[in-house]
């Protein structure tokens, strides 16, 4: 059965609570791949095998195991992103969507990868597409917050002290990317020392803003799914309608107890004003506003520190 829906969105963004929705309530007759593209999928199925995930606390790769050992094995060494340096073969990325499109169950593939190709699957398998986006200071902190988890206080304190100088969410990689494939002559990335001498936070704003402006000028809004996260949580019961009648489902079959609001809106203004001197820094103004644009038509703003 071809894939019907790809569900995108930036780390942190609502993605996997949105996965478990589709998987447990909307879409029960379909197969639901959670983060097919995650550089590390073939070391969290073996990890987690049987198991909830330590981050989400539910079992996120039982679909891969239920494909069974070989069918698995050939699916993983087509993996595209294997070296978490970003997707560079349009090739092989998509005769490695093709193998989920192969299953005989209708497909829903969860990505936090696709940010860049989603127009390229979609005139590929005519799937539709959700994109969530996030506040991303909400979403920065998230991060933060989740970079620094560890069972072993020794390993908490070394991340604490020395997290400004660490990596996390491959930001390091992502930014390699679009200096190398998209050549945004305005950012200052062009070598290791640029992106040395950037704190994690400027590294952080110039992939979510890059990744959700691209996301969101390859869906098509006409066809497509765009929402926010707030949204969601703000407005469920209009949320739950715009859902269901994108995918063809009785309104009737969601139960508003379902959306369980989560802590958002999570800064300040010292933050949000960081956030846009780094905009500005780097020129990506014309691509906050088209992100704002689209945002504000759901009632949202995140240009204010209060909603």
């Amino acid at each position: 059965m071809p894939i019907k829906l790809i569900v995108n969105g930036y780390y942190r963004s609502g993605t996997t609570f949105f996965w478990g929705l589709l998987k447990s309530s909307i879409l029960e007759n379909y197969k639901v791949f959670y983060e097919p593209l995650n550089p590390y999928l073939a070391q969290f199925i073996n990890k987690e095998k049987g198991k909830k995930s330590d981050l989400h606390n539910v079992e996120l790769w039982n679909e891969y195991i239920n494909l069974g050992e070989t069918e698995l094995k050939l699916l993983l060494l087509r993996h595209p992103n294997k070296d978490n340096k970003g997707i560079n073969g349009f090739v092989q990325l998509l005769d490695y969507i093709n193998q989920f499109n192969n299953q005989e169950e209708e497909i829903c593939l969860q990505t936090n990868r696709l940010h860049f190709h989603l127009d390229i699957i979609k005139k590929q398998f005519n799937n539709k597409n959700v994109h969530i986006i996030r506040h991303p200071l909400d979403v920065y902190n998230s991060m933060v917050k989740v970079s620094k988890m560890s069972t072993n206080i020794f390993k908490k304190t070394i991340k604490a002290m020395f997290f400004s100088k660490t990596l996390f969410f491959s930001l390091n990689s992502e930014l390699t990317w679009i200096n190398n494939s998209l050549g945004k002559p305005n950012l200052n990335i062009g070598s290791w020392k640029d992106r040395l001498l950037m704190t994690n936070f400027e590294k952080f704003t110039i992939v979510y803003t890059l990744s959700n402006y691209h996301a969101l000028k390859s869906i098509e809004l006409q066809s497509d799914l765009f929402l926010c996260y707030e949204y969601l949580m703000i407005n469920k019961n209009e949320a739950i309608k715009d859902v269901m009648r994108f995918l063809d489902q009785k309104e009737n079959e969601l139960s508003v107890e379902m959306f369980k609001p989560k802590n958002i809106f999570n800064f300040n203004k010292s933050q949000l004003s960081k956030f846009k001197r780094v905009i500005s820094k780097h020129k990506l103004d014309d691509e906050w506003l088209y992100i704002e644009s689209l945002i504000q038509k759901q009632g949202i703003s995140y240009l204010k520190t209060e909603q």
